[in-house]
């Protein structure tokens, strides 16, 4: 009866609706944050819209909401035991961009910034970001 109770509790404790948990918030609405990309009067903000298929498209506006430009991108989500990352693969120019160690708090999603698959990997040059979830 013991190991009826034990093994009960360890089974119920592996929830693996945190990767779908992940995927259901990063797919509603957009996801709006700062990745550095200038500074002072000509900052950018990036707007992300992930869709379920794996697709999504970044709208690059100045603050002041000025359309600068569109990049669609693949998209894949890893979300496990052993990693959690997100990459973004874009269509239009052969760069890879990744969201490392993210963590979702509410609205607000924690993650390391690497534009390049070089930083990813040896963990150099990323930046903390913060993404806001917003609904247009």
């Amino acid at each position: 009866m013991l190991f009826m109770i034990i093994g009960s509790i360890a089974i119920s404790s592996c929830d693996d609706n945190d990767g779908y948990y992940l995927f259901d918030n990063l797919t509603s609405g957009s996801w709006e944050v700062d990745l550095g990309e200038n500074d002072g009067p000509d900052a950018l903000i990036s707007i992300f819209n992930f869709y379920g298929d794996g697709l999504g498209i970044e709208y690059v506006e100045t603050f002041d909401g000025l359309p600068i430009r569109e990049n669609r991108f693949r998209w894949r989500l890893s979300n496990d035991y052993y990693a959690n990352y997100l990459e973004l693969r874009y269509m239009d120019v052969s760069r890879n961009e990744y969201f490392d160690e993210l963590s979702l708090s509410g609205d607000i999603m924690r993650a390391v910034f690497y534009f390049d698959r070089y930083g990813f990997d040896n963990k150099v040059d990323g930046i903390s970001v913060k993404m806001q979830h917003v609904f247009y």
